[in-house]
């Protein structure tokens, strides 16, 4: 049983591959992460190993050593069937935590604003198509192609009302977060991280909308590092591995 072994956290900075200090500025390429190494060498875990077939070249025992190091981090890239079909402003994004609960839910339609504008709206993703049976299999199946952060999207203001039927109730999804624009507007809009949202009510008819909070804690297993925090994870994941 191995007991004796070194622990480290910082910032894995994604390209050069590196842990950089928990005490340093963390970048746009930084995801925190932990790094653990493990030996059997001299006094550690019982001394090295003992070799068999090397003793022929009269060598008896070799000190060994592992290191590994896993990220979690906000994710900046969502892979296919990762995210529900709806952008959130990020003006409203920034203010989450006031609709962050079953007691202060939020209404996502063009009838209601938070303070000035709509909250959020439909999209398409990265493809240009704005009819009910597309937008049913986006709610379905999530989104059809890969979303980076900085990606744009197409946001569809002009989805029927008759969609609103098909949103599923009391579940969490990821939506993408865009920078503030006209949501009136067919247009394409960067996209700037994502957040986690959990949906109790959808209604149609002259005023439909789409009603929940968003949650403070979400995991989109379909996710990559690294981009803005909105309460969204990706899952825990091996980066290094030596020996």
């Amino acid at each position: 049983m191995l007991t004796d072994y070194e622990v480290r956290t910082g910032y894995w900075n994604l390209v050069s591959g590196t842990l950089r200090s928990p005490l340093s500025t963390q970048g746009p390429q930084d995801a925190p992460a932990v790094q653990v190494t493990v030996r059997r060498s001299g006094g550690e875990n019982s001394g090295p190993v003992q070799l068999f077939f090397a003793r022929a070249l009269g060598i008896g025992t070799a000190g060994v050593g592992a290191t590994a190091t896993a990220v979690t981090a906000c994710p900046g890239v969502a892979y296919p069937g990762a995210l529900f079909p709806i952008a959130i402003r990020r003006s409203v994004a920034d203010r989450a935590s006031e609709f962050g609960s079953r007691s202060s839910t939020i209404r996502i339609g063009s009838d209601y604003h938070y303070p000035e504008d709509d909250a959020g709206q439909w999209t398409s993703f990265d493809v240009d198509v704005n009819d009910v049976p597309f937008i049913r299999d986006l709610i379905q199946n999530g989104n059809p192609n890969t979303v980076t952060n900085l990606d744009s999207i197409w946001i569809q203001p002009g989805t029927k009302n008759t969609i609103y039927n098909e949103v599923p109730l009391e579940i969490d999804v990821a939506l993408p977060v865009v920078l503030d624009a006209d949501f009136d507007t067919h247009a394409r809009v960067p996209v700037h991280g994502f957040i986690g949202f959990h949906i109790t009510g959808s209604k149609k008819g002259n005023q439909p909308y789409i009603e929940g909070y968003f949650t403070s804690f979400l995991y989109i297993p379909q996710s990559g590092p690294v981009g803005p925090c909105y309460g969204a994870y990706t899952p825990p994941q091996l980066v290094q591995w030596t020996v």
